[in-house]
């Protein structure tokens, strides 16, 4: 299930972020990345996206509820060794993975928030930065 370092330590990393039905941008992309680095990724989505390349339609915030539980569940079964952030879609959201980060004591964080898609507002935009 997961590939090995040169110490024959399993490499885990999570990507908190949304989906990108086409690949080119959010976890989709994240885990091609690692895939080509021989790291294991592992996913915790937190938005659905309808979007393409020439742009995003919609965007689908996932309920905070069902973040939680996806990060409980791979910290319950994996050895996680970093964690990538990505779109962080609503303000809860922010608050379910920072209690995440404290509870299971992650090693390494990178924080390459996506906070706003096209089609959200300036309002929304503004309360995500406040946390």
């Amino acid at each position: 299930m997961n590939t090995s370092n040169q110490g024959n330590k399993p490499v885990n990393v999570l990507i908190i972020g949304g989906s990108d039905p086409g690949g080119g941008a959010g976890v989709q992309a994240d885990i091609k990345t690692l895939l080509r680095q021989g790291v294991y990724g592992l996913s915790v989505l937190t938005a659905v996206t309808a979007q393409n390349t020439m742009g995003v339609n919609e965007v689908y915030p996932l309920p905070p509820k069902i973040v939680a539980e996806q990060i409980s569940a791979l910290a319950a079964d994996f050895d996680i060794m970093a964690v990538k952030i990505g779109m962080l879609a609503e303000p809860e959201i922010v608050e379910v993975i920072v209690e995440g980060a404290r509870r299971h004591r992650w090693p390494h964080i990178v924080l390459d928030p996506i906070i706003r898609a096209h089609t959200r507002s300036e309002e929304h935009t503004s309360e995500l930065q406040s946390h």
